[in-house]
């Protein structure tokens, strides 16, 4: 697999020149070369975008779901969809979440609408622990409106977008149910983090020793 993690100014300028769409922003530092195709994130008046820059051919073949503009070179643009947040986790694995046990400092982050793991990223850069960056309970996302899906899909194009490739957590925090635990880890989470609040039994804090041996036999 042939890949270039960054683009020089010079080459994302080359790169995106004659773009037909109406630029707000681009975001350089996710810019990479990839088996002969260019990838990089960018804003529209539509919101964020994935574009691939390449030759016709090469972008039907790619597996990013997007309408190809015609142009030399040609350009792919794709919404950041749950089908092709997949395939970014596929084609860029260090965009996905991954196990936490190995490491001996993790940090939770905790961003809760999904738009602050940028500058998490950047905060986290200069020390030594993984961080966390997809952390909710189910609670939290009830309040939200989100899932956890989504919570990761947000994580990951933000990893992308930061060219952080360090690896990060995801957590299913506070679950309290199999179900609960089902629903994030089909999601894709990598650890979670139990809630046993409604299973403890308060007379324990106040009862004497043999009396919690007794119950807890």
């Amino acid at each position: 697999m042939n890949q270039k993690e960054t683009l020089t100014e010079k080459e994302l300028t080359d790169a995106l020149k004659g773009f037909p769409v109406d630029l707000i922003k681009v975001y350089p530092g996710s810019f990479s070369v990839l088996n002969g195709l260019t990838y990089g994130l960018i804003r529209t008046s539509e919101g964020k975008r994935l574009v691939v820059i390449g030759e016709k051919g090469d972008l039907s073949a790619d597996p990013f779901r997007g309408d190809i503009l015609l142009g030399t070179p040609c350009f792919k643009v794709c919404d950041l969809s749950s089908e092709n947040t997949e395939c970014l986790m596929s084609l860029f694995p260090f965009t996905k979440p991954t196990p936490v046990l190995k490491y001996r400092f993790t940090l939770g982050t905790g961003d809760r609408l999904g738009v602050a793991t940028p500058g998490h990223i950047r905060a986290v850069r200069k020390f030594d622990v993984l961080p966390v960056f997809a952390q909710q309970s189910v609670r939290e996302n009830t309040q939200t409106g989100r899932d956890y899906h989504e919570v990761i899909r947000d994580a990951a194009w933000a990893v992308f977008q930061e060219n952080y490739r360090r690896g990060y957590g995801a957590d299913g925090d506070h679950l309290k149910s199999l179900p609960e635990i089902e629903t994030a880890l089909d999601a894709g989470v990598s650890m979670v983090t139990l809630d046993l609040s409604e299973k403890l039994d308060p007379e324990a804090f106040q009862a004497p020793a043999d009396w919690v041996e007794r119950k807890y036999k």
